[in-house]
């Protein structure tokens, strides 16, 4: 059963933050994702717009987002969220989110510099083996890759 609570907010926001966090623009801007250019956005749209227009029902159930706009203190007496509500509840995540994103993305590109040197090395030793010299299949490093990048 799903308890609101400040922590579990803030882990809604964030998933709803990080999705946003790959499209180019400021915050003000992003929420033209969800008002189409006005101020303000039923609370309906903006469910909408979550699960289907950002395709997060598999993130966010229904509930959880209904829970999010009547419980939020922000919004709980409000039938709009409006671009000033956005931005308090979603500035810091989405900023958060695109420094994470940068940061997997950054740990991505590391760690296949480190495997496409390992297999320069163990070329160059003439190890014709499919392992490279530290024991990875080509295939468990991009299964590696898939866990982390999720």
């Amino acid at each position: 059963m799903l308890h609101y609570n400040k922590q579990w907010e803030n882990e809604l926001i964030y998933r709803i933050a990080k999705r946003l966090a790959r499209v180019p623009g400021d915050v003000e801007m992003l929420f033209g994702v969800f008002s189409r250019g006005t101020r303000s956005v039923t609370k309906e749209d903006f469910k909408y717009t979550c699960l289907k227009r950002l395709q997060m029902s598999k993130d966010i159930s229904e509930r959880e987002m209904d829970m999010f706009l009547r419980g939020c203190p922000r919004l709980a007496e409000k039938e709009i969220v409006g671009l000033e509500d956005f931005l308090m509840l979603f500035s810091a995540s989405i900023t958060q989110a695109r420094h994470d994103i940068l940061d997997e993305d950054a740990m991505q590109l590391h760690t296949i510099q480190r495997y496409q040197q390992m297999q320069r090395t163990a070329q160059e030793e003439g190890v014709r083996d499919s392992r490279s010299s530290v024991g990875f299949t080509e295939k468990e490093i991009l299964d590696i890759l898939a866990k982390m990048r999720s």
